[in-house]
């Protein structure tokens, strides 16, 4: 634009030096000042970017000099041509709106000087046919000006529009990319997490039916003799505490368990509140207050019924795991506040991972002294501890809160500052009746009568499992294979068979319990298993058999789920 500029004063200067050459020197002095002050505009217009306001000041400039050209005739009258270049620049520099306007403000004293020059004799500079031609090519000249700036100001809105819309569109795509970058760390994360839960899933997977099977003897055999021993017998403590240690050691069974997401316990509808209220009432919750006598434990209920289908032994060791995690954090003098609540609205994780709108959510939150920012997303990973390990469990605690909950087909948010911390467990709100708490059943009311035949590879399992029975009132047959069952069944008949899903070599319990069915179709059976409810398991129930006893039980709840069995 300034090289532009730049031009047209040299052509002027140079027409202003042809006007001294041809000695119109009033012509020559209008040409110089103009070019004069075309330049001051032209500085002012580099120096402080004002481009509107030199725009008109050039064209204002240009308006005078044209006047002049007009009024005087320019050499040889022909500084009327002049007026035919007005229309162009003055449109294109300011617009069609003062574009048009300053153009028609030159017509107007040209066409009124035209009229008295034509009815005067004393000028004379133009004819009539002259302003017949001159009026109707002027206006020709400004329309084309102006049609073609504002075809050209359409266009350049169209292309701003669009330049507006593209940007809009690359913000809007912009802003959704970090979304998506975001939310693909955060699942890489999750990914790296259930990369981790799934090693150790598979090792205890490996591992945990041979060390339930080896804990079963260890945790039953000490309840047998305390059934048999004298109530003042100075034997009863040592088997007490064998019986506590092996039940301790089958607990961090299930936990490893748990984290393999897979959980061998049935699942029933509770109320959320009530699982609270027996959680702190437990013995396993006056333990941890007996350890930090100053943390106030409070329970805020709900009046409302909260009911969820869970399994409330993995529940309440959810309890149990966040408020050990919150009492070891706060250490001295704090409170631990457990609550239930329904929720009415739809919520969902970071990574889009929804709950339905009515739904259930559980609070612990404390006001210890929170948890690092740098340690929030490693809290869930199995074995990580700000603790000493040997000192405070075995690292496996909000590892299997992050299980359970997943397998409740909930999530967990978690908020931490230096005030607290605060753990929301979100659970679908179940339907139907709640279940009645199952409190301990005494001895007598577990004795039955019946045939049981008893299916294991493991010696000592079929033992106990005989023993316990034959101690209850049943006649009890063990066989170690499925194939030995199935020969016995050929021959004689049996109220309920205890299947192990396991078995080595050999048929499992699955394909020796369809082989059962077709010699004694709907034949009771009860599944014994130190794993998880794997598809055999699942099969096997879908054909007909009443369910899953979790390995290594004890008297009660093998008692409780034989008579069950076989009253079904």
């Amino acid at each position: 634009m300034h090289g532009i500029a730049l031009l047209g004063m040299v052509f002027l200067g140079f027409l202003g030096a042809l006007a001294l050459y041809q000695k119109a020197y009033l012509l020559a002095l209008f040409d110089f000042l103009t070019l004069f002050l075309l330049g001051i505009v032209l500085f002012i217009l580099r120096k402080t970017g004002r481009y509107l306001f030199c725009c008109f000041a050039g064209v204002a400039l240009m308006y005078g000099l044209y006047l002049f050209l007009f009024f005087t005739g320019g050499v040889k009258a022909t500084g009327f041509m002049w007026h035919y270049t007005f229309p162009l620049f003055a449109v294109y520099l300011l617009g069609s709106g003062y574009g048009a306007l300053a153009a028609i403000m030159l017509l107007i004293p040209a066409t009124a000087f035209l009229v008295y020059d034509i009815g005067s004799e004393a000028v004379n500079l133009y004819s009539f046919d002259f302003a017949t031609r001159y009026i109707p090519s002027y206006l020709a000249v400004f329309m084309f000006s102006l049609m073609f700036e504002k075809s050209r100001e359409n266009a350049h809105r169209e292309l701003q529009d669009a330049y507006l819309r593209q940007e809009k569109m690359v913000e809007e795509r912009t802003t959704q990319l970090k979304k998506e970058i975001e939310t693909k760390e955060v699942i890489a994360g999750q990914l790296r997490q259930a990369q981790k839960m799934e090693a150790i899933g598979l090792m205890a997977g490996g591992v945990a039916h041979d060390l339930n099977n080896i804990l079963s003897g260890i945790v039953t055999y000490p309840e047998l003799l305390l059934h048999q021993i004298p109530p003042d017998s100075n034997l009863r403590e040592p088997l007490q505490t064998i019986r506590q240690s092996g039940e301790k050691a089958a607990a961090v069974v299930a936990d490893l368990l748990t984290v393999a997401r897979g959980v061998a316990t049935p699942k029933k509808v509770c109320d959320l509140n009530e699982l609270i209220a027996h959680f702190l009432s437990s013995p396993e919750c006056r333990k941890i207050q007996q350890l930090y006598p100053g943390i106030r434990w409070l329970h805020l209920a709900d009046r409302e019924r909260l009911p969820i289908l869970c399994s409330p032994v993995h529940i309440s060791k959810c309890f149990m795991n966040l408020g050990l995690n919150a009492a070891e954090a706060i250490g001295g003098e704090g409170t631990i506040t457990f609550s239930g609540t329904a929720g009415r609205q739809q919520a969902q994780t970071k990574t889009g991972t929804k709950i339905k709108a009515d739904h259930v959510v559980l609070r612990v939150s404390d006001n210890g002294p929170g948890i690092a920012e740098k340690d929030l997303e490693h809290i869930f990973e199995p074995f990580f501890t700000k603790k000493a390990m040997g000192r405070s469990g075995t690292g496996l605690g909000l590892a299997v809160v992050w299980n359970t909950v997943h397998d409740h087909d909930g999530f967990i948010k978690v908020r931490s500052s230096d005030s607290g911390t605060v753990f929301d467990l979100y659970f679908p709100r179940a339907e139907g009746k709640i279940d009645e708490q199952v409190h301990e059943v005494p001895m007598e009311t577990l004795q039955g009568k019946g045939k049981v035949l008893v299916v294991d590879d493991e010696e000592q399992q079929r033992e106990i499992c005989q023993r316990i029975l034959t101690m209850l009132g049943y006649t009890v047959t063990t066989v170690s294979s499925g194939e030995k069952a199935l020969d016995f069944l050929k021959k004689d008949r049996v109220d309920l068979v205890i299947l192990d899903m396991l078995m080595e070599p050999g048929m499992n319990g699955r394909r020796t319990y369809e082989k059962i069915v077709t010699i004694h179709p709907g034949q009771r059976a009860l599944i014994a298993s130190g794993f998880a409810e794997n598809e055999d398991v699942q099969g096997t129930i879908a054909m007909g058999a009443g369910g899953l006893l979790k390995k290594p039980y004890s008297v009660e709840e093998l008692g409780t789920a034989v008579q069950r069995e076989i009253r079904r």
